[in-house]
């Protein structure tokens, strides 16, 4: 077993201190389960919350390693939500999925910091692997330094 399978495992295993918190944002409950139902083997700990200022509350006071975050919610959009990241300082990867098919809006996603953009619902299997590629990437950078 090379660096990077025991990499892999220990991202996906059941030790509490190897858990990656995952914070998931979307006003549509059937998405949100279906991401978790999608996740929930992969060793995330994993949090929702419907609206933008939930998520803000959310990222207030608590820890995450990557959010999950909708374009449009019902009180802010989630491009504010960004900004608010941003301003605030939050040391949080972000990936935007979206129903949103305009390509203006992935480019905006990216520019205000998101480091990827995933169109819901047709793409949720891809939701899945850039979670686990970016917590597998966030581990081998800890295991870097």
């Amino acid at each position: 077993m090379n660096r990077l399978d025991k990499m892999h495992l220990s991202v996906f295993s059941d030790e509490p201190s190897q858990l990656h918190r995952l914070l998931i944002v979307d006003d549509e409950p059937r998405i949100r389960l279906s991401i978790r139902n999608m996740l929930d083997e992969s060793g995330l700990e994993i949090s929702e919350c419907e609206t933008g200022c939930g998520a803000i509350t959310a990222l207030e006071t608590q820890e995450f390693d990557l959010v999950l975050l909708d374009i449009n919610l019902p009180d802010i959009s989630g491009l504010e939500v960004m900004e608010w990241i941003s301003a605030s300082k939050i040391q949080v990867s972000v990936i935007f999925v979206s129903a949103d098919d305009s390509i203006d809006s992935a480019i905006l996603a990216l520019r205000k910091g998101a480091v990827e953009f995933v169109r819901k619902p047709h793409e949720l299997e891809e939701i899945k692997h850039k979670s686990e590629t970016f917590c597998i990437v966030v581990v081998w950078n800890e295991a870097m330094l």
